[in-house]
This record gives C-alpha cells, structure tokens and sequence, in this order.
C-alpha cells in the first residue's frame, strides 16, 4: 500500500515538472540574429525647410515574390528614388529617380507597387499625389491627385494601405495655415479604380480645438479600415482610434486608447491586426526618459488592454514600427539615445504581445540613426532599413534577420 502511494507521489511530481516545464518553454522567446549593418545607399536629406523631411526616410516593402522594394527621398530637390532586390537585399538595381516629392509611403498587392507622398504645390502649400507600377517598378504611371494644392494648406504624414478586393486607402494630416495656430486635422480618401480616381478627402478628426497628426491605417482580415492618429489634448498627448465596416463610408466616434497612463504621446502610433482580428498599436510617450509601448485589443477597438513597456530604455525611444510574420510573432524596431546617440533597436513577441524579448541593438554605430522600416517576407525572413549620418551625409543602412 505504502509503496503504490509512493509510485502515485512521483508520477504526480513529474507530471507537475513536465508541465512547469511545458509553461516555461511556452513562453520562451525566439532569439533572432541579424546580419550587420551594410551600406546600400548614399544620400542628402531633402530639407529643413518647406516642410521637407530631414532624413531620407526610406521605405522597404516586400511583394508577393519575396522581392524587396525601397523607397526614399533624397538631394535638396527632394528626388524620390526606387531600387529593388531580387536576391533577399544582397545586391540592389541602380536607384531610379521617379519625381520630385517627399514623405513617400509604399505598398503592394500582390505585385503592383503603389506609392503616395507629398509634393510642392503650385501656391503655398503642399499637395499628395498616387502613383503605381505594375512591371516590378520599371516603369510608373504619372501621379494622381489625392489632394491638390490650395494656398496654405499643407497635405503631410500620409498612410496608405490596400484591402484583399484591391481597394486602396490613404489617410494624411492637413494643416490649414489660413488659421492664427495652422490647425490640423486627419483625412481620408480611397479608390476603388487601382488609383486610377480617388474620392474627395474627408475630414475624420473634425476637432476644432485640438491638432490631429500622424495618421496610421491598418486594413484587418475582415476588411475593416482601423485607423489611429495622435491629438493633443489640454493635458497632453494622446492616441485615438477609429474604425469603418463599410468601406470608409461611415466611421466610429474617436477613443483615445491611452486612457490615463500616458499624458505625452509622441508621434506616429502603428497599428496592425493578425487573423483573429486582435488589434496592436505601438506608440512612445514622454516625458523623458521616453519608452515604447504596446496595446491590444480583443473586441475591435472597444477596449484596451495588455499595455506593456517595450523598450525599457534608460534614454529616449521614438517612432516605432511593428510588423508580424506569418506565425503571428510581433517584431517592432524604433530608434533610441540610451547609448549616447540614436541606434536602431528591435524586439520580438511570440506570445501575441505578452512578453518581449530583451531590446537587440541593430545599428551600433558612430552616428546617429533614425527613421527604422520593417517588412516580412513570406518566409518570415525580416527586413529593415534606416537613414544614418548628418544632414548633408545620409546613409541607408540595410541588414536582415539570419534565422
């Protein structure tokens, strides 16, 4: 009797180990490793001044072929250039110069590039304009307005997304400096025609009293538009969130999704969704020292949850970006001064944002570094690029994950 209370006593330990050690693997994270920084292009950044964009900002997408496609702006001209890579970012095609502009986001379905970005208008001010290639970027069509210039209205920031029936999406700040305090406010256009026309920019802000910018759009599974943007409020900075289930025709009221732990959010606030539906946003807040963090939600954007530090920093994190591979593993990189000097930083989540992986310095450079993109490609290879260096001696720097 004894001895079988015994046998019973240790097939229940073991079982109890075997499970701790099942919890404790579950929540293991993956350990990424990244190829070093390598040069890809050299550049000078377009402004200050006219509200030109003080880095090159490139931008990398990956198509349906795994092939990679990058975006930037350069020269005091602001001259958008295009190159591509074939062989996963080991060598790249001699940059193309498209037109004049800056600003510029890119996307793809399937393997049509679509490109928007801001461009001086003919009066003060700045317009947004389309662009697609649908020949791999050899070749692209004449840009469409999204929004023509008007005296003193600045278009800015634009975000731009395609859902799986090939409808494209844009949303952009527009500040009105034919107001005493330049209002801004957050718009919206789409077009059901492959960019061909575009539909008359609407006002989805419509806040007389506070400024709206830095719009992020996010198409999910079911085809609904999930949009975020930033707002100052009369005691701070926040992030707000509004959705459309008709295709942009009708959208909900705003909810600022900080509730009250964030007083200064700064900047873009990214949001993404995975195959359930389930919502991120990242975003980084002050004051100093500032971190990345992340929030979810389960229930459309009714309400959320989870919020967790990212970054940890013991200096200043800003503008993060999140991307997911097909696993649903969350990836997001920002730039961050804990070292003295801004370096590229990224972290990984494979428990759908519960925990994150300790924050892997990717650029470790000399100079500073800012302006990250990410992208994915089929595989679950990573991809990133930034823009180092001074002003007038930019740099894109490229490097990619190994396993």
């Amino acid at each position: 009797m004894k001895n079988n209370i015994l046998v019973a006593l240790i097939s229940l330990i073991m079982l109890m180990n075997s499970c701790n050690n099942d919890k404790e693997q579950d929540n293991q994270q993956i350990i990424y490793t990244f190829t070093m920084p390598k040069l890809i292009f050299n550049g000078v950044a377009p402004g200050p001044g006219n509200w030109k964009s003080e880095t090159l900002d490139p931008q990398i997408c990956v198509d349906s072929s795994n092939c990679l496609n990058l975006v930037w702006s350069s020269d005091e001209n602001a001259t958008i250039k295009f190159s591509r890579s074939i062989d996963f970012g080991s060598t790249w095609s001699i940059p193309q110069n498209l037109f004049s502009g800056w600003e510029q986001v890119l996307c793809v379905n399937s393997s049509t590039l679509f490109l928007t970005n801001v461009l001086e208008g003919s009066v003060p001010g700045t317009q947004l304009v389309f662009t697609k290639s649908e020949d791999n970027g050899l070749n692209w069509n004449d840009y469409k307005y999204i929004f023509k210039a008007k005296s003193e209205f600045f278009a800015h920031i634009p975000a731009i997304a395609t859902d799986n029936q090939g409808t494209l999406y844009v949303s952009f700040c527009l500040h009105d400096h034919n107001q005493s305090d330049g209002h801004h406010e957050i718009y919206f256009s789409k077009s059901t025609d492959n960019g061909d026309s575009w539909s008359e920019p609407r006002n989805l802000s419509n806040n007389p009293l506070f400024h709206s910018d830095y719009p992020a759009i996010n198409i999910d599974y079911q085809n609904n538009i999930t949009l975020t943007y930033w707002q100052n409020v009369k005691d701070g900075a926040r992030t707000f969130f509004i959705k459309s289930d008709d295709g942009g025709n009708n959208w909900s009221s705003p909810r600022n999704i900080n509730n009250d732990y964030d007083n200064i959010v700064m900047g873009m606030c990214p949001i993404i969704s995975d195959s359930t539906g389930k919502l991120y946003v990242v975003y980084s807040i002050e004051p100093n020292p500032g971190d990345v963090f992340i929030t979810t939600s389960i229930d459309g954007g009714n309400s959320w949850i989870n919020r967790k530090n990212i970054s940890h920093s013991s200096g200043d994190s800003y503008m993060p970006k999140i991307a997911m591979d097909h696993q649903g593993v969350l990836h997001v990189v920002w730039y961050d001064n804990s070292q003295g000097i801004y370096d590229i930083y990224i972290s990984h989540s494979s428990d759908g944002g519960a925990t994150w992986t300790d924050p892997q310095n990717l650029s470790n450079s000399t100079e500073s570094s800012f302006a990250p993109s990410i992208d994915i490609d089929s595989n679950g290879k990573i991809y990133i690029v930034w823009d180092e260096g001074d002003i007038s001696n930019k740099h894109i720097y490229f490097v990619c994950s190994e396993n």
